[in-house]
Formats: structure tokens, C-alpha cells, sequence
């Protein structure tokens, strides 16, 4: 949609699988739709999976910026807000408003859509693309293939551009589920769903393995099934069934300089509750009382009663709580897919396939995902805008 507002609509169609277009946007953001953010370049590129995908997306962001991306949507109509933590929002805070920009958009510039037209299949003969719906067939000599990825099924994105693609003899990474909450083993903590700590640190391991394969710090959320919340979501596209992850219940950016203070805070008045200690680290009231019943503490357990077994458990539970991965979300669920078109067969200058002249990726369908924020509606904005531009420069 963003490329059919951005592109003269001489001899355009865009064919739309679903009733209407723009039904995952409506999803996007909790139904707001955090269209984009107020990151700089280098900021906005590190919150990518790869350095690989980070230096693909390069020339197209330098293209269409974050701040770009703002102007454009101002120029057209749709008054933005910024919120203190940088993402943009259209200013009704409804999706709905983005996705009637980006039709009126496509509507100035006399593009044709079409609307339940399902892409049954794509060839190439003798330099032009035949387009084969349920109902029509098309020739072009160019095909944007801007279909998303796996995830939310129900909107249209069902993983068909992947079959385009392969047909053309490109190479697909393994599409996995990213940006989705996880289920977990044996959980414990359902009773505290809704509840979220601030700024956890969650070390990442394999199963068996010793060794973390990766670590981070930010906000944790308690579901009904498991956790969830940015730390969790940003880093779901690396966690596999049977991960343990072990993530401290208190905010600290050192885990073993935590640990002494912490022994010595349990050593330092005997007569003071355990419980108190606890809550006043800022582990809150429900997950402190759960904390204790695990290990078989009263509520008014004095520190003096703790022994160095029971002392040295609960110092391990604050600062490396274990959780046992059961699976991911479902497609069904998960926000982003990653994995898909290979970045190494497409020009990251043009968007062009470098197996087959005519043909361009935009979007999700290609083997890029961001964190939550924003970051990968402006990854598809600025892919769309790069082949917009190349497309103008191109012949008629």
C-alpha cells in the first residue's frame, strides 16, 4: 500500500488477496498502529536480528528515514504523536487512519486495486511476468512481490510470496516466529498474569548447555502461560522449545555484584522480615509472597532464621529465575515472522532480485525482523519507497 502511494498509477495494479487491503496493519501497535519512531539511522538499525540485515536495510533507510516517514504522513493528511519512549502513533489512535492515508494515497495516484484477486501463481516468459489469479490472469514487466510473511495468517499473509519466490529459484530461510510471547514448562506463576518486571536481565541458554548463547535487559510481563513483555518479544526469534532462560526478579545491570549485596542485605539485621528485604528490592507483593512459599518460608521469616542453604536459594531465584521453554507463539500470534527471502539474492540497492530481472521484494516477505517499536512497518515503508524511486528511474 505504501508503494501504490508512492508510485505513479499508469498501468499499476495492486492485487489484494483479502476483502480490503490493510487488515494486519489494523492489528499493528494493539490496534494503533506504531507506524514508526524517532530513531536515528544507526539506532534504528541495530534493533534488527543480524548485522547482515542491518547493512541491507542501510540504502533503503537512508532513502526514507525514520524522520521521512513522518514528514511524508504529515504531507498527506494523517496528524501524527510522538510518545516519550520515541514510537509514533497516527493521532486517533486507530490503525484504521493509517490504512485510509495510504488507500487515499494510492486512489490520487490512479492505482487499480483489486480486491479478493488471490495469486495463484507467477511466471516469466519472454521478459514479462504473467500474474495468475482465481479469476484473471495479468502480464507486467514488473512484479513487486510485497506479500508479508506467516504471521496473523487471518489477515492474508500466509507464507505464499515464500512459494513466488522459491518458483524463482530463491533461496528461503527458515521462516520462525518473532515479536510472540512464550509458553513455558511447568509454570508457576500464572497467578501473577498482568503483572511485569522492570528492566529484568534474562540470560539465554540451549538445552543442556552451560554456555549462554545470548543476554539482555529490559521489561518482563507474566501471562497466564509464560512471559512476554519486550525482552522476551525482541528476542523470540532466537529462542527454540526447550530453552532455559533465567531472568533476575530484580532491576540490576550486574548479576554477581548484585549477589554479594544481596548476601549482605540478608546478613545484616537478623531481626528484619525476609519478606520486607524482598519487596523493598522492588520485587512486588504477589511474586515476593510466591517467592517465599516456594522455598518454604513463612511471610514473617526473620533473616537471622535463614540458613545458607535458604539464603543462597532465594538469592539465586531473584537474580536467575528459571523458565523452561515449551514452545513459542503461533504464527497465529507472533507479530513478525523471521527468516524468508535470502538478503544475499536481492539487490539491497534497488530491492531487485538478482535471479530475475523485473522482479522486487518489499517488506516482511523478505529475511529481516526488527524489535517491537515501530521498527518493522518502517523497515516495509522504506523497502516499498527504495523500489518507488527505483521504478521512477526506470523506463515507462
Amino acid at each position: 500500500m505504501f508503494l501504490a502511494a508512492n508510485i505513479s498509477g499508469q498501468n499499476v495494479l495492486l492485487l489484494e488477496k483479502m476483502t480490503v487491503p490493510g487488515k494486519k496493519i489494523l492489528l499493528s501497535g494493539g490496534g494503533m498502529c506504531n507506524l514508526t519512531n524517532c530513531d536515528s539511522t544507526d539506532d534504528f538499525l541495530s534493533s534488527f536480528g543480524h548485522k547482515s540485515q542491518a547493512n541491507f536495510l542501510k540504502p533503503a533507510l537512508l532513502n526514507l528515514t525514520t524522520a521521512a516517514t513522518r514528514q511524508w504522513f504529515g504531507n498527506h493528511g494523517l496528524t501524527l504523536v510522538i510518545r516519550e519512549d520515541g514510537k509514533v502513533f497516527p493521532a486517533s489512535l486507530k490503525a484504521q487512519s493509517v490504512v485510509d492515508c495510504l488507500r487515499r494515497g494510492a486512489l490520487e495516484n490512479k492505482v487499480i486495486i483489486k480486491t479478493s484477486a488471490e495469486v495463484t501463481a507467477l511466471v516469466k516468459e519472454e521478459g514479462s511476468f504473467s500474474i495468475i489469479t482465481t479469476t484473471n490472469a495479468y502480464k507486467s514487466n514488473k512484479v513487486v512481490i510485497a506479500t508479508g510473511g506467516k504471521s496473523f495468517e487471518s489477515t492474508g499473509s500466509d507464507g505464499f510470496g515464500y512459494i513466488l519466490a522459491k518458483s524463482f529459484g530463491h533461496r528461503i530461510i527458515e521462516p520462525t516466529q518473532a515479536l510472540t510471547a512464550v509458553t513455558l514448562e511447568d509454570y508457576a506463576l500464572a497467578d501473577l498474569a498482568g503483572n511485569s518486571l522492570r528492566q529484568s536481565s534474562v540470560d539465554f541458554f540451549r538445552n543442556g548447555d552451560m554456555k549462554k548463547y545470548k543476554s539482555d535487559r529490559g521489561d518482563l510481563l507474566f501471562t497466564h502461560k509464560g512471559i512476554s513483555g519486550p525482552v522476551i518479544l525482541n528476542n523470540s526469534r532466537y529462542i527454540q522449545k526447550h530453552d532455559l532462560l533465567k531472568a533476575s526478579l530484580i532491576s540490576t545491570g550486574n548479576k554477581e555484584n548484585a549477589r554479594i549485596e544481596l548476601h549482605q542485605a540478608f546478613l545484616s539485621d537478623p531481626k528484619k522480615k525476609v519478606n520486607s528485604i524482598v519487596k523493598a528490592l522492588g520485587v512486588f507483593s504477589g511474586l515476593a509472597g510466591l517467592l517465599l512459599n516456594s522455598l518454604n518460608l513463612s511471610q514473617d521469616e526473620k533473616c537471622g532464621n535463614l540458613n545458607k542453604k535458604k539464603r543462597n536459594q532465594l538469592i539465586s531465584l531473584l537474580l536467575d529465575y528459571p523458565f523452561k521453554v515449551s514452545r513459542k507463539g503461533y504464527f497465529s500470534s507472533a507479530m513478525v515472522t523471521a527468516g524468508g527471502v535470502d538478503l544475499g539474492e536481492v539487490d539491497r540497492k534497488t530491492m531487485e532480485s538478482k535471479l530475475s530481472k523485473g522482479l522486487y521484494f518489499a517488506g516482511e516477505v523478505l529475511d529481516i525482523d526488527g524489535n517491537t517499536g515501530g521498527y518493522n512497518i518502517q523497515a516495509a515503508f522504506s523497502t516499498a519507497y527504495l523500489i518507488a524511486s527505483t521504478l521512477k528511474k526506470s523506463d515507462k
